[in-house]
């Protein structure tokens, strides 16, 4: 399911110049349908932490799943702006639930091994992620559908499922969590998605702004999704996994690194924009994952905790991606290359402070 739950929340990147010539919108305006995916993901991540204490987690999880599929399925049959934001808030609203519920499943039923788990769960969206792209390619609406017949079908399956839930038990070595501790942790996931989802979805647009051609683009979106999957696949297969302090601070160092060569290269789209790209998704391929499982190892994760992760996440994704949108249209492509450094430094000034909060 996160297989498709990665197309779901990339497949707009590579979408939006077909979109925007089906609706006649410009590029500033069409940045609302990311306004209303992350919108739509702030609602359902806050829905499924609530429930998720409450009831069977399973069952959320395959409800977000056929909501999904509904919003994705909707898609190529609209060509007004006003009737995809609305599809847009639907698959955000049931790909951020799954999120939620999929990892505070994860981290209960795997406790203090969760780190491999979510490492793999979170591989599997690099793979959607990779994919979607490729797909949108040969036919925009083909990747919908394509995207939406699986989840929907996987979705009522997962209904037919008797399985026992996990159940979360607090272990000696956890703390309570504390306002601060949530507070950091939150702006954490709301930059580090700003970055991936924010960088990932216009750099089609910065591509095609520079003259690549559409398949050029492309293959350029694909390269940071593909650098992504296989840096997730790299620390999940790993026979003895580094602490959790340690993935996360080299990731942001990587990160950082990358984004200092696409300022240095955003005049065009030349080597330095291809291997800062590279850099930027090998960077940002492990920080979700590990981050979860550095937190899991010192707080209580309750699936009201999670919500509030994941639905700041999505609250990253509901300004950044925007606020990007309208950079390029005031300033030029170029916005994109300072906006990814800009983040990635916040990114990590965040976790230092969090880090130290935590006792280091």
């Amino acid at each position: 399911m996160f297989v498709f739950s990665g197309a779901a929340l990339t497949l707009i990147g590579p979408a939006l110049t077909e979109l925007r010539e089906r609706t006649g919108t410009g590029i500033g305006d069409i940045g609302v349908l990311f306004v209303a995916l992350s919108l739509g993901g702030v609602v359902g991540s806050l829905v499924a932490g609530h429930l998720l204490d409450r009831f069977d987690g399973h069952r959320i999880y395959a409800a977000a799943a056929v909501s999904m599929a509904l919003g994705q399925a909707s898609v190529p049959f609209l060509d007004s702006i006003q009737a995809l934001t609305v599809a847009f808030a639907v698959i955000g609203l049931g790909a951020m639930a799954l999120g939620t519920a999929s990892n505070a499943l994860m981290m209960w039923w795997r406790d203090a091994d969760v780190g491999r788990g979510l490492n793999v769960l979170h591989l599997c969206f690099g793979v959607g992620a990779i994919v979607a792209p490729l797909l949108a390619l040969i036919a925009v609406d083909l990747a919908f559908w394509c995207s939406a017949a699986a989840v929907g079908l996987f979705g009522l399956v997962a209904l037919t499922i008797d399985s026992p839930e996990p159940v979360h038990v607090k272990r000696d070595d956890q703390m309570n969590t504390t306002v601060p501790v949530v507070a950091l942790a939150a702006v954490f996931f709301a930059f580090y998605v700003a970055f991936e989802l924010g960088y990932s979805g216009w750099l089609h647009t910065y591509g095609v702004e520079r003259g690549l051609s559409i398949a050029a683009a492309s293959w350029l979106n694909s390269a940071f999704w593909i650098a992504f999957t296989l840096g997730r696949a790299a620390v999940a297969f790993r026979r003895v996994l580094p602490a959790p302090k340690v993935v996360v601070t080299g990731s942001l160092a990587v990160a950082v690194g990358g984004s200092v060569l696409l300022v240095l290269g955003g005049a065009g789209v030349g080597p330095l924009i291809w291997i800062g790209t590279i850099l930027a998704g090998l960077g940002a391929a492990a920080q979700f994952p590990m981050m979860m499982t550095y937190l899991d190892r010192r707080i209580v994760t309750t699936g009201r905790f999670t919500s509030i992760l994941l639905a700041s996440a999505a609250g990253g994704n509901l300004t950044a991606p925007w606020l990007i949108g309208r950079a390029i249209d005031s300033w030029g492509p170029m916005s994109l290359m300072w906006a990814a450094l800009i983040i990635a430094s916040a990114l990590s000034l965040v976790f230092a402070a969090l880090n130290r909060l935590l006792g280091g």
